[in-house]
């Protein structure tokens, strides 16, 4: 088989992945998308909800709110993250988790408990406000994979991105079968 043959198909394998990398990434912050709004109107759902005196119970708002206040810990800085359009502290987030009917009784110490959340979020990064020095929190996007990375690329960038990597990956094996053909001819053993 010709080193061009396999370029070529490498070539191609690499664009089809990069054009569904890029496909993939678009779906993605489309979800990420979507899921902010939705947790910003579960927010102001609830913010609203409580205000109201009588709410059927066997209502979907009055199961909403049920469920809100029945969510964990982790779930509900979650929500509050990712509602949010700027970093909170964890005062910020306690104080928003009671706004939306949170039970923090269950924890000795709350701010101690959410802070553990925040550290073990994959999702979460962690800034340093001016004002007072204190660490606040921000819903991060997804990483990204390399082919995505490619897809975000002008496509004069990618194509030659690509071809580069497919000329690299080709070059390698090649310097693989030439050690094993001078393996071969020095032992005289070919493994067929």
């Amino acid at each position: 088989m010709s080193d061009d043959f396999v370029r070529k198909a490498l070539e191609s394998a690499l664009e089809k992945i990069a054009v569904l990398g890029s496909r993939r990434l678009a779906a993605q912050k489309e979800l990420e998308t979507v899921e902010k709004e939705r947790a910003k109107l579960a927010v102001k759902i609830v913010s609203l909800a409580r205000l109201c005196d009588d709410l059927p119970e066997d209502s979907d708002l009055g199961q909403m709110l049920k469920e809100t206040s029945e969510l964990g810990l982790t779930e509900g800085i979650k929500v509050i993250l990712k509602a949010s359009d700027e970093a909170l502290t964890t005062i910020q987030i306690r104080d928003a988790l009671i706004r939306l009917g949170f039970d923090l009784n269950r924890y000795r110490n709350a701010l101690a408990a959410i802070n553990t959340v925040l550290t073990r979020l994959p999702f979460v990064e962690v800034t340093k406000t001016s004002d007072q020095g204190k660490a606040s929190f921000k819903w991060k996007d997804l990483p990204t994979s390399p082919f995505e990375t490619v897809a975000k690329l002008p496509p004069k960038e990618a194509k030659k991105l690509i071809k580069n990597v497919a000329k690299g990956i080709v070059s390698s094996g090649n310097s693989a079968k030439t050690k094993k053909q001078i393996t071969e001819k020095k032992t005289g053993n070919k493994d067929d």
